[in-house]
Order: C-alpha cells, then sequence, then structure tokens
C-alpha cells in the first residue's frame, strides 16, 4: 500500500511539472505571436503609404524607431520595433520594388518581418 502511495505521488509530481513547463511555453509563444502580428502591421501599414504617393517620391528611408504600447495582463508594455523600407529602382519598365521590413529585438535574438511590392510610373 505504501508503495502505491509513492508511485501515486511521484507521477502526481511529474504530471505538475509538466503543466508548468507547458504553461511557460504557452506564454512564451503568445508573445512572439504578438510581436510578430504587431511587426506585421506596421509592415503592411508602410507598405500602403508607400503605395499611395506618387511614383518618384517612393524612394528608400533609413530605419525608423518605433516603439508600439500595448496592455498586457493589465499592464502597459512598450516594444520598440524598426522601421525602414528599401527602393530597388533597377527593376525594368518603369516600376520600383519596395521592401518594407521590421525588425526588433526578442530577448537575445533578432526578428525581422519583410513584405513586398512593386510601383509602377503610369
Amino acid at each position: 500500500m505504501l508503495l502505491e502511495v509513492v508511485i501515486g505521488l511521484g507521477l502526481f509530481s511529474v504530471a505538475v511539472l509538466l503543466v508548468f513547463g507547458v504553461f511557460a511555453s504557452s506564454r512564451r509563444a503568445a508573445a512572439q505571436s504578438r510581436s510578430y502580428t504587431l511587426a506585421t502591421h506596421l509592415c503592411r501599414e508602410n507598405l500602403e503609404r508607400e503605395a499611395a504617393k506618387n511614383y518618384p517620391s517612393v524612394v528608400t528611408v533609413a530605419p525608423i524607431p518605433t516603439p508600439v504600447t500595448f496592455t498586457s495582463n493589465g499592464q502597459p508594455i512598450t516594444q520598440e520595433f524598426s522601421v525602414e523600407l528599401l527602393v530597388n529602382e533597377e527593376v525594368a519598365n518603369q516600376r520600383k520594388e519596395v521592401r518594407s521590413r521590421v525588425l526588433w529585438q526578442e530577448g537575445q535574438i533578432q526578428r525581422q518581418v519583410e513584405l513586398r511590392t512593386y510601383v509602377v510610373q503610369f
């Protein structure tokens, strides 16, 4: 009987440790997902703004630090993104390749999202 109780407690403690590991992992995954969503939104917004401009005014823009503040568990959090625009005018037939890139630091890892489109002279 005592052996069964010890084995039961051992299995229960392993299950509790696994549950706590899953919580930590899911919290980290949610934070990464939020960062990717914010970066993709900034990237798309940047591309749409450039696509609305006249052809000659679409030029490369140096990285711009862009802080984004949001609320997580009732606490305001500010995350720093760097938004840049790269324009390749080497493309033939009077069109420019426009790339919007958003970079951010996540722990020791630098992450990035990049979207691209073409702007054409009419």
